[in-house]
């Protein structure tokens, strides 16, 4: 919501929009950050570098972050696995793709065409 006031923005209604794909200054709040996973990693005797390996998802303004439900489970099971589809149910993501949120209906798409094309080549 935006109020303007003599015409100029009234600062206290108006708001800024993160998200998990642009997080903004949030960023290091929004995943376990590369320090947070070592720690993890040094209290649960577990290797940062195949725990960075299996896990280490993405980067935000030069921040490094990890899916933390993936990580903890990780270490409360003592093994790493892949847990992030447990995190959330399909129906969300079936959502996003279709109302084509941050173009990943477009991205799907190239993605098909990309490993149909593939196939054709091993065939």
């Amino acid at each position: 919501m935006k109020r303007f006031v003599n015409g100029v923005l009234n600062r206290y209604y108006s708001f800024r929009e993160y998200t998990i794909l642009d997080a903004g200054p949030l960023a290091e709040f929004i995943g376990f950050t590369g320090e947070e996973v070592q720690s993890l990693c040094e209290e649960y005797a577990m290797d940062f570098a195949e725990c960075r390996r299996w896990y280490d998802g993405y980067t935000q303004r030069g921040i490094e972050l990890y899916n933390p439900e993936s990580v903890v489970v990780s270490m409360e099971k003592q093994e790493y696995g892949s847990y992030w589809g447990q995190t959330s149910s399909y129906e969300v993501i079936a959502d996003r793709i279709r109302d084509n949120f941050a173009g990943t209906k477009d991205a799907k798409s190239r993605m098909t065409i990309f490993f149909r094309n593939r196939e054709r080549c091993f065939v």
